[in-house]
């Protein structure tokens, strides 16, 4: 092969080895370009987005399972996924997504506020505010950041609510 392409065995290797650094550096510098994502404005116009709207959940979670194989990393759909389970009473199932999400994307703002939100509804403050407390940390959006101190403050307020008792006085008239 190599006297019919007239190459030598030592440039080959050059060859080779510049071609697997390129494809290593390409793949370090622009990650982006190994995973396929959708737009948000491709997302928004989908048949899942428009079932999840409907309230037709089980629909959207069949759309979404359409959408997962062309697109299956894509951590808006994952989300979204994990808001259809959790409106489908299936609150295991919507956590443990979330935790998969970031566990790609350990600072997917997004996700870790829905998992605290998850948290709540599931009683499990303290993990709640843990989440809560990393979105109002590492947040780079207001609107998150706002939310989540919002959702942090009234569970302080209801754990308080909860632990402190009322006396009763005794009343004369």
């Amino acid at each position: 092969i190599f006297k019919y392409l007239n190459i030598t065995k030592e440039g080959y290797l050059q060859r080779l080895l510049l071609t697997i650094l390129v494809l290593c550096a390409t793949t370090v510098a622009f990650p982006v370009l190994s995973v396929a994502e959708m737009s948000h404005q491709e997302f928004l116009s989908t048949d899942f987005i428009k079932s999840f709207k409907n309230k037709e959940y089980k629909k959207a979670l069949k759309e979404s399972d359409a959408l997962l194989k062309k697109y299956p990393d894509d951590s808006l759909i994952l989300r979204y996924r994990a808001l259809t389970l959790e409106k489908l009473h299936h609150p295991d199932q919507a956590i443990s997504l979330y935790h998969e999400i970031l566990a790609a994307h350990p600072h997917d703002i997004p996700a870790r506020l829905f998992l605290g939100l998850a948290y709540i509804k599931e009683k499990e403050n303290h993990k709640a505010a843990s989440e809560l407390h990393y979105v109002i940390n590492h947040g780079h959006l207001p609107e998150y950041r706002h939310w989540a101190q919002e959702q942090l403050d009234r569970l302080h307020a209801h754990e308080v609510s909860r632990g402190k008792s009322i006396k009763k006085k005794p009343y004369f008239v």
